[in-house]
């Protein structure tokens, strides 16, 4: 199969438009690395003033949030990511999981009157759980809550899925549309580099392969977010390259619903546990930067809680126009934050002088 390179700078384009869609669409703006680089490192003020300029641009004064729940079948993992420490090698090690179909449908009883809008399936790549077994949890959850959105698993479970079957990236995720999935997950992008996904992702697939799982996602009419875990061992320049290939995916596929900068949380026990995380005036000009990069994506949303509550809430000013929602059962991205009620949310938006909207 043809891929494109990571580094690849999509073409410039004047397309006009300037109101939210979930239609394909071509970055106007098309700034190069040299260019974002300068943006970057310009003052805080000035890179701020430039990506809320852009956000009222395509989202108006409108700040979206969702209520899902995050399915985690598994945390049974042999990939070796040095950052994880959701993990587990086996059944049986201390905090090891693996639920069938039943255990998990009967945790989502009543998730309509809990106001649940979406249902994340993001897990390990257990080898004990095969394709028969995630298109079997979809469709009964589909059958069971036919109103929630399924957004099932992340291109790094599609891809060694697909390995395991000696089936192609398609394939795989016509199975899995056909079982009921509408989208499939932003998780594993980390930062496409192969420097840096050499030292911390362990096995899993390449960057030019996330890419790859996603067009094909998007060719199939499946919707997909896409993510950038940043702060850590990347520079600038690789957090660009980053934003650029997804830029350019989008121009061809107008695919993405969302991209979520993700800010590196060091987790204890683990070989990165040392590394410094980035601070929240880098967690904001990173958010800055994506609206600015990404100006074909319909939002840039802030994952409150990684960034924390506050910070999220800051982000709003900085180009973001998500704040994601109530998150039920989250594991695999450490933090420390309470969960939001739907009010919190709302209020939340509401001080930052924005109208909240729940999303599907």
């Amino acid at each position: 199969m043809i891929m494109t390179p990571i580094t690849t700078v999509a073409q410039r384009s004047h397309a006009a438009g300037n109101r939210r869609s979930d239609s394909p669409r071509r970055s106007r703006l098309a700034r190069s690395q040299t260019e974002l680089l300068t943006l970057y490192h310009a003052p805080l003020e000035e890179i701020e003033k430039k990506a809320d300029t852009l956000r009222k641009e395509i989202n108006g004064e409108i700040v979206t949030y969702n209520i899902n729940r995050h399915i985690e079948p598994t945390n049974i993992c042999h990939l070796g990511c040095t950052f994880c420490s959701f993990a587990r090698n086996e059944l049986g090690s201390p905090g090891a999981f693996r639920f069938t179909v039943e255990e998990i449908l009967e945790r989502t009883i009543g998730d309509e009157e809990r106001g649940i809008t979406e249902y994340h399936i993001v897990g390990g790549v257990d080898p004990a759980l095969n394709l028969d077994y995630y298109t079997k949890l979809i469709s009964s959850l589909k059958k069971n809550h036919p109103k929630i959105t399924v957004k099932s698993l992340s291109a790094v479970e599609i891809g060694a899925l697909a390995k395991r079957h000696r089936l192609s990236f398609r394939d795989t995720l016509e199975r899995l549309k056909a079982a009921g999935a509408e989208g499939i997950t932003g998780g594993g992008a980390e930062i496409f580099a192969p420097r840096v996904r050499r030292r911390i992702a362990g096995t899993k697939i390449t960057g030019e392969e996330w890419l790859e799982i996603h067009r094909q996602a998007h060719r199939l009419g499946l919707f997909s977010t896409a993510t950038m875990l940043f702060g850590h061992i990347e520079t600038p320049e690789e957090r660009i390259d980053h934003l650029l290939a997804l830029r350019e995916l989008q121009n061809e596929t107008g695919g993405f619903r969302c991209f979520v900068p993700l800010p590196f949380v060091p987790s204890p026990g683990t070989p990165m546990a040392g590394c410094k995380p980035p601070s929240a005036v880098e967690y904001l000009r990173t958010v800055a930067l994506s609206r600015i990069a990404l100006d074909n994506f319909p939002v840039i949303k802030a994952y409150w809680p990684a960034a924390g509550v506050g910070v999220a809430q800051l982000a709003l000013h900085f180009g973001a126009a998500d704040l994601d929602g109530t998150v039920t059962e989250e594991t695999i991205y450490e933090t420390n934050q309470s969960p939001l009620t739907r009010f919190e949310i709302e209020e939340l938006i509401r001080q930052a002088g924005r109208i909240p909207r729940k999303r599907r």
